[in-house]
């Protein structure tokens, strides 16, 4: 603590559900040691949602242009990675049946085998038996 009191070093935690951002900084004796640390702890979760918003109003703004059917399913998929979630499948329902399934990963290599191939475009057939199966097994068995 005494180290990061000299840097004057802020550090942002997420404490009880609230990002908080805590400064440290070190009172100096007239002899020119560290009579006391100081601490300062601000709640910054309005400012870190205000980022996270912006985040994802830029990615959904950059699809405006985008023309391409594939491309915008596949980009929609990842529009909430990393910032809601860390994983995305995205489903096109036509006559109530998927007829497309398209799965985004904030680290592709934490997808069993069988769903890195539909990464980054969508699922071939068969695939979503594979999928059904691996959301259906309990989280801690996906990893």
């Amino acid at each position: 603590m005494l180290t990061m009191a000299r840097t004057k070093r802020k550090l942002e935690t997420v404490s009880w559900g609230r990002a908080t951002e805590s400064q440290f900084d070190a009172m100096y004796a007239p002899d020119g040691t560290v009579s006391a640390i100081t601490i300062v702890v601000r709640d910054v979760q309005a400012r870190k949602m205000e980022r996270d918003r912006l985040s994802l109003l830029n990615k959904l703004g950059t699809l405006a242009g985008t023309v391409d059917y594939d491309e915008i399913a596949v980009a929609l998929a990842h529009v909430p990675i990393p910032e809601l979630t860390d994983w995305c499948s995205l489903h096109i329902i036509h006559d109530k049946k998927i007829i497309q399934r398209f799965i985004a990963q904030r680290d592709p290599a934490k997808l069993p085998p069988a769903m890195r191939s539909c990464l980054p475009f969508r699922c071939g057939k068969g695939s979503g038996k594979v999928l059904n199966q691996w959301l259906s097994t309990p989280l801690g068995s996906q990893r």
